[in-house]
């Protein structure tokens, strides 16, 4: 059972969650709570700077890519007050969508302590947890985690719902709340990414796929996720053409996941 919020306040354990997406912060939050931490949430680095100057906080996780202040410079904001005043070092641990090597070392490097992508592992999630935190390693709570089969041509659900089991368990209401969750958020910012192509705003674009990014990876629709990082990519090296060509990829996948489940559209 997680401590409550004062209990972890007390005791050093209380996790601050920075994420400038609603469904993420849903997700990591409740996914801490199962693993035995109680957390609080900021939308992005402004706000969570603004929360960890009250001294509350025993742990960051948070987010890379947000809008007025990102990720990496949140940590050296917090490093750089640290340093200024002999404050204890507060653990970082970046949580993002981009699982390359290069983003790793970027992390690292803006004084981040330690990297988990997304869609978060559990059993990875607590480890990590437990060795920046120094408390004792507990076991993830609820039911083993149960093994999946590969996916075969033509079979991949456009959001795995077997992942959201074997994080939340079977619930039929829990998984569903969070699927509709999902769905609005998708909804909204497909909508906005088209309309950001057609007036050829190339950060509004990269901003959108970087947020579906994030949050089709804690739900496991891999489709989405796997095309939003083409966008994100084409869009930050500027090439119109491999844009288009990443959009039609999306465009492809977000029609599969509005004909599977009807409220994406």
């Amino acid at each position: 059972m997680a401590p409550t919020v004062a209990e972890a306040e007390a005791e050093g354990s209380l996790v601050l969650v920075v994420d400038d997406h609603p469904v993420n912060r849903l997700l990591l939050q409740q996914q801490l709570q199962s693993l035995g931490y109680a957390a609080e949430t900021a939308v992005d680095g402004e706000d969570a700077l603004a929360q960890w100057n009250s001294g509350r906080f025993g742990l960051v996780l948070t987010d890379c890519q947000m809008p007025r202040m990102d990720g990496y410079e949140l940590t050296r904001r917090i490093r750089e007050r640290e340093a200024a005043t002999g404050a204890r070092r507060t653990p970082v641990i970046a949580c993002t969508a981009m699982a390359l090597e290069d983003e790793r070392e970027k992390c690292l490097a803006a004084g981040m302590d330690d990297v988990v992508f997304k869609p978060v592992d559990l059993p990875r999630l607590l480890d990590t947890l437990d060795r920046w935190k120094h408390v004792p390693a507990r076991p993830v709570a609820g039911a083993p985690q149960p093994a999946t089969e590969p996916d075969m041509p033509g079979s991949r659900s456009a959001v795995d719902t077997q992942l959201l089991k074997a994080t939340w368990g079977s619930d039929a209401k829990t998984i569903q709340s969070i699927v509709d969750a999902y769905l609005n958020s998708v909804r909204e910012d497909y909508a906005g990414l088209y309309e950001a192509v057609g007036r050829r705003d190339l950060e509004a674009v990269r901003e959108l796929a970087h947020r579906m990014l994030g949050a089709s990876g804690m739900v496991g629709a891999r489709g989405i996720a796997e095309s939003c990082m083409l966008v994100t990519a084409a869009s930050r090296e500027a090439s119109w053409d491999e844009l288009q060509s990443a959009v039609q990829a999306l465009e492809a996948e977000y029609a599969r996941l509005d004909a599977e489940f009807g409220d994406a559209g």
